[in-house]
């Protein structure tokens, strides 16, 4: 009868530990997947944040291509502008050079042309001028996609990780699930061993 009262007392004590460990085992489960949804709400947002901030660079990079054709149509109409202005005064030289009388030789023929000269150089420093700007906008253009890109890649790499992070957080819930299964187990094989035993 002591026998018997001992295996009841122990069947009861390891139904008890039995609870308690799919319980624990329950809990920690219940966490682990609390921390997946965690990890993918917040891989979710990383993600989307860099996503906004690509869209940013992209939005800059538009921005710069329409730079780099405005400062091409300025250079031109500068330089356009620029040669109107000195063709007139060029003009007006030669009518004053010969309402005065002098001919065009000598000296009033060599100003005439070193004035020419100065006039084509500084047209095409404006047009040089036009495609440096020009091009350092559409290298300006070309960063900001770039930089898009690499934000697009981090925020496939973080919502990545999260992925990962949150499967190693349901395996870790499945796996305490696990192990209070196979507790449980050696506790009741333990208990009814325990109890046969000690009658």
């Amino acid at each position: 009868m002591a026998g018997a009262a001992g295996w009841g007392g122990s069947a009861a004590q390891g139904y008890v530990q039995a609870v308690g460990n799919i319980s624990a085992g329950l809990a920690t489960a219940r966490a682990q997947r609390y921390n997946a949804a965690i990890y993918r709400m917040n891989a979710d947002a990383q993600q989307n944040s860099l996503q906004f901030v690509a869209e940013q660079e992209e939005r800059n990079a538009v921005f710069a291509t329409q730079d780099a054709a405005i400062a091409k149509q300025a250079a031109v109409f500068a330089e356009q502008q620029f040669r109107l202005a000195t063709g007139r005064r060029q003009g007006e030289n030669r009518v004053l050079i010969g309402a005065s009388g002098v001919t065009l030789e000598g000296s009033p023929l060599e100003t005439m042309v070193n004035n020419a000269y100065e006039i084509e150089t500084q047209a095409l420093l404006i047009e040089y001028q036009g495609a440096l700007d020009e091009r350092a906008a559409l290298e300006s253009a070309s960063q900001h996609r770039l930089a898009a890109e690499a934000r697009r890649y981090e925020g496939r790499q973080a919502l990545w990780q999260g992925d990962q992070q949150a499967q190693m957080a349901r395996f870790y819930g499945r796996l305490a699930m696990t192990e209070a299964a196979i507790k449980t187990t050696s506790d009741q094989i333990s208990a009814i061993s325990g109890g046969m035993g000690g009658g």
